[in-house]
């Protein structure tokens, strides 16, 4: 709906006015002293919640998260399925438990902790990489 009340659903309308109303909430001329524009978004996240979604990631939680992924699935850079994980959180728990909490706390992620590999697998039999 247009800011006169018509109703369009040519692209060009919907656009113009995705830009009319953009430019009008961003550009306002005068601020008052106590609002920002963070003060205009509604507060959808109660301050309980917004605490609870702050609070350090616990283990049960990171240990949870962790055994809901399938078995087969979210490979990482170094190969290993999640059901390696599942298997072994005995040995290796700890470990992937303070390196997610390092995450949370210092917001810094190495590099290969986010990779991801793919592999193209030939259809057909016999098939050959030319390209070498």
């Amino acid at each position: 709906m247009r800011s006169d009340g018509v109703r369009s659903d040519q692209s060009e309308d919907i656009r113009q006015e995705a830009v009319d109303f953009f430019k009008t909430l961003l550009t306002k001329e005068e601020l008052d002293e106590e609002e920002t524009l963070l003060e205009s978004i509604p507060n959808l996240v109660s301050e309980e919640g917004n605490a609870f979604l702050l609070s350090p990631f616990s283990e049960e939680e990171i240990k949870k998260a962790t055994f809901d992924l399938g078995g087969d699935r979210a490979l990482g850079p170094d190969g290993f399925p999640t059901a390696f994980f599942k298997k072994f959180w005995h040995i290796m728990g700890k470990d992937i438990v303070e390196a997610l909490q390092e995450f949370q706390k210092t917001q810094h992620m190495p590099i290969a902790l986010n990779s991801t590999f793919l592999t193209l697998i030939p259809k057909v039999v016999g098939a050959l990489n030319n390209s070498l």
